[in-house]
């Protein structure tokens, strides 16, 4: 009886904190999803692949400057292309790339998913590391990636790709639960976690997934739909 009593006291309090979680990152989707919308839609930017333009560039610069959870804002055209493109540095400067160092995206998993997103929809990539030059950033910059079409006319012209620095809204989503929190990817491995020894486990050599650490069953961590929850160990 004493067990049933915890088990169901346990659920309630991760209940309403998975509740919150989820309004963090909710909140967050919707506020970048409006930043994304507002370049996306600029007559400047759209026209940018015609015509160069100062406009278009200053306001990249403003978006980036205003936005500190902002790490890199890009304009790519249909062939990979980045047309301009902003970095926030780790010290928090801001540069232009110049137009001989700007790179060609269109071997990378995102551009492949944003360049075909349809007009007005928004895409967002998996929550990953910061890659650049075909290696990973150390030490690791964890990212997520948002992007949005340019279309002028009916014709798509190109992509607007936002990447995000994702350690500060992830160690207050940590910060703000009651218990230890992980995040762990459909693959099985651990994205986040309180040991940063186990962090982004898929890059450990060799790599380790979640059920190593709890040690138990890999059916543990097979993919829960909505609102579904799973037990990883009962004496918890």
């Amino acid at each position: 009886l004493i067990r049933s009593d915890i088990n169901s006291q346990t659920l309630t309090l991760l209940h309403n904190q998975h509740e919150m979680n989820q309004f963090y990152l909710n909140e967050f989707k919707t506020t970048q999803s409006q930043i994304i919308k507002t370049l996306a839609l600029n007559t400047d930017v759209i026209n940018y692949n015609f015509v160069k333009n100062t406009q278009a560039e200053s306001l990249f610069y403003h978006f980036l400057k205003a936005d500190p959870q902002i790490m890199q804002l890009r304009l790519i055209d249909i062939q990979g292309n980045e047309k301009i493109r902003f970095d926030r540095r780790r010290d928090g400067t801001i540069d232009q790339t110049s137009q001989e160092h700007l790179q060609n995206k269109s071997d990378r998993p995102y551009f492949k998913e944003f360049i075909l997103l349809p007009e007005n929809s928004i895409g967002f990539s998996k929550f990953d590391l910061n890659i650049e030059l075909g290696k990973v950033d150390i030490p690791f910059n964890p990212t997520l990636r948002i992007g949005m079409p340019i279309v002028k006319e009916g014709k798509k012209q190109g992509i607007i790709v936002i990447n995000y620095y994702m350690n500060d809204l992830v160690s207050n989503i940590q910060f703000n639960n009651h218990s230890h929190f992980f995040l762990v990817d459909h693959n099985g491995y651990f994205l986040m976690h309180p040991d940063s020894k186990w962090a982004w486990s898929e890059y450990l050599s060799p790599p380790k997934k979640a059920y190593e650490y709890f040690k138990c069953s890999s059916s543990c961590f097979f993919p829960l739909n909505k609102d579904e929850y799973r037990w990883i160990d009962s004496n918890t």
